[in-house]
């Protein structure tokens, strides 16, 4: 029984594009109670796609700005901090980024779909402190 390379080679592309960055994520759970504590929510999207559709109480940093703007929002390094894109790959990397620079708890939502899920649980629970 010889081995198919070309299905190994798909499998593990799947595995390392969708599987790894959802096991990343900050459970739905966790992020609803960080946004409720008053954790910046963070949407990574270009400003575009921030026009076309957004969440209520979000900033938009996009990620090509991310380093740049969270500065001049007055973020603290030491607060937790909710990222979110359309697709949970940028806010994957934003993470990353986040990190490189001090901020100690970055967390990453995923997509936008996600974020929505986010907030609409933490606004049916109470709300959030950050808007």
């Amino acid at each position: 029984m010889s081995l198919n390379w070309g299905l190994v080679i798909v499998v593990l592309v799947l595995v390392v594009f969708f599987v790894i960055p959802k096991l990343r994520q900050v459970s739905v759970e966790e992020a609803v109670r960080l946004l409720k504590g008053g954790a910046p929510f963070i949407d990574v999207r270009s400003q575009g796609e921030f026009a076309s559709n957004s969440i209520p109480g979000t900033k938009n940093l996009p990620m090509h700005e991310l380093g740049r703007l969270i500065e001049k929002e007055g973020i603290e390094k030491d607060q937790p901090v909710l990222v979110f894109c359309q697709s949970g790959m940028r806010s994957g990397t934003a993470v990353n980024l986040l990190r490189r620079m001090g901020y100690k708890e970055v967390f990453n939502v995923g997509s936008f779909p996600r974020a929505q899920k986010v907030w609409m649980m933490s606004e049916s629970q109470g709300g959030s402190k950050n808007g």
